[in-house]
């Protein structure tokens, strides 16, 4: 056992008392470095770990029932809006349809004021001839920042293809046509 001396130091401590004590005090013993192991391997687990694994990509971007029930289809080739790029995570599944349906061409749209504006589509292609690249540019900048209508209804109105309200519309007059026919034949 140590005995202190007139000065209260510490005498006949063994080197190895020493070191233990040491690393005690630095927290490097073999309790505190066991504990720090399993403390450290718990936090990699939660790291590695997903919470949500079953999550059914349920976003102002998907269709109601989620992208896992309902994916989106990938877009043809690389695409970038006004610059750009865009990506399927930032687009609705209506968004990604119109846009595969894109070639290479100038097209026109209305602006929200009533005036009409050119959407020039360019693009690069492969050795093959393939699409690599589509670039989507119509003038957005000053004053033309505004008065914009959303993505979706610019690509319906300069591919010429029918709004959700004229699809509507037009289901509608079918049916009361067939059902004007029925009466009548009644």
């Amino acid at each position: 056992m140590a005995k202190k001396d007139e000065s209260g130091d510490v005498q006949g401590l063994s080197i190895a008392d020493l070191v233990t004590a040491l690393r005690a005090l630095k927290g490097e013993d073999d309790e505190t470095l066991k504990k720090r192991a399993q403390y450290e391997a718990e936090a990699h687990r939660r790291l590695d770990e997903t919470e949500n694994k079953t999550h059914p990509g349920i976003s102002a971007y998907s269709y109601p029932e989620g992208d896992v029930a309902h994916p989106k289809a990938p877009l043809k080739c690389e695409m970038f809006w006004v610059g750009y790029p865009l990506d399927l995570s930032n687009l609705t599944p209506l968004e990604a349809e119109l846009l595969n349906r894109a070639d290479i061409g100038e097209f026109t749209f209305e602006r929200t004021n009533g005036s009409v504006e050119k959407l020039t589509v360019t693009g690069e292609t492969d050795a093959k001839g393939r699409l690599r690249k589509l670039l989507f540019n119509f003038p957005c900048r000053g004053d033309n920042s505004r008065d914009l209508p959303s993505m979706s209804t610019m690509l319906r109105q300069a591919f010429g293809l029918p709004t959700a309200e004229q699809e509507e519309l037009a289901r509608l007059r079918a049916e009361v046509a067939t059902l004007t026919a029925v009466v009548a034949g009644a």
